[in-house]
């Protein structure tokens, strides 16, 4: 069930949760965040000037449809693409906004499609491992791997270990994935549209696990398409339109006065997938 009321979270799948503090100093903080890419002898702008907070504890979800800049802007701040310009902060400390992980130690990236996120090749306990040993971690290696997976629920751990992506489910594997991006313990979760290749109680079990990890204290960034899930989720929304965020605050100030027509269009088209979807109700 999701909902219009409050925070948009169904009681009865989680109960009600306290915003992160907005005192707080933020985990990241983005000024001025652009990105042009060109188009044939013209350049287009995907991201313009772009202003975005996220704080210890929190779940914020840009929000809008496909190509208003989401994934470009997930990219830029995970270090996989080149910001033209701007300026952003991790941890206090300044963030390079060119191709490049350097200070980027402490954020990890859940991708869009858990098929393709995972080798084929890897086994569960493999794939969870891989950024361990790649960090140069030796002990207790394990016990780890057998943490990580009771707090994606995947439990035991000896049922999943030994498996490959293909003899798991769509919702397992993102499951899996988030196991892979939480193993190092970051400060800063991106996951860019995790539930979008998922049916709907299975994007919800993976909602309610994103919004537990902030309850742990990281920080979660989350693009989404639609409004709902949105609502279900995050403390925060941020609207994206055309490469700008347009309206942002809390979920229940949004969806009580939306300013701008996006905003609008984007709570119609929320009302109409939960009546399409029997789990989901407004």
């Amino acid at each position: 069930m999701l909902g219009f009321a409050g925070h948009g979270r169904a009681t009865s799948r989680m109960p009600p949760v306290e915003c992160a503090d907005q005192a707080a100093p933020p985990i990241l903080s983005l000024e001025g965040v652009t990105k042009r890419f060109k188009a044939g002898r013209q350049w287009v702008e995907i991201l313009k000037g772009v202003e975005l907070v996220v704080r210890r504890g929190q779940v914020v979800a840009l929000v809008g449809p496909s190509g208003v800049g989401k994934s470009t802007l997930f990219h830029i701040i995970a270090g996989l693409l080149e910001a033209d310009a701007g300026a952003a902060e991790f941890q206090g400390m300044v963030l390079p906004l060119k191709a490049t992980h350097q200070g980027r130690q402490a954020m990890s990236l859940v991708f869009q499609d858990p098929y393709s996120a995972l080798s084929p090749h890897l086994s569960v306990v493999d794939t969870i491992l891989e950024p361990l040993r790649i960090k140069g971690h030796k002990e207790n290696l394990y016990d780890r791997v057998r943490q990580v997976l009771a707090a994606v629920n995947l439990a035991p751990a000896e049922s999943y270990v030994n498996r490959y992506p293909g003899q798991l489910s769509g919702g397992q594997r993102q499951r899996v994935a988030i196991a892979r991006a939480i193993v190092t313990e970051p400060a800063l979760l991106l996951a860019d549209e995790p539930t979008s290749m998922l049916d709907a109680s299975a994007g919800i079990g993976i909602l309610n696990l994103l919004r537990g990890l902030a309850e742990g204290g990281t920080a979660v960034l989350i693009t989404v398409h639609d409004l709902a899930s949105a609502c279900y989720v995050a403390d925060h929304l941020a609207i994206l339109e055309t490469g700008e965020i347009v309206e942002e605050g809390a979920p229940q100030a949004i969806l009580a006065h939306p300013v701008r027509p996006i905003t609008r269009s984007l709570m119609a088209a929320a009302r109409s997938f939960c009546t399409a979807n029997s789990e989901l109700e407004l």
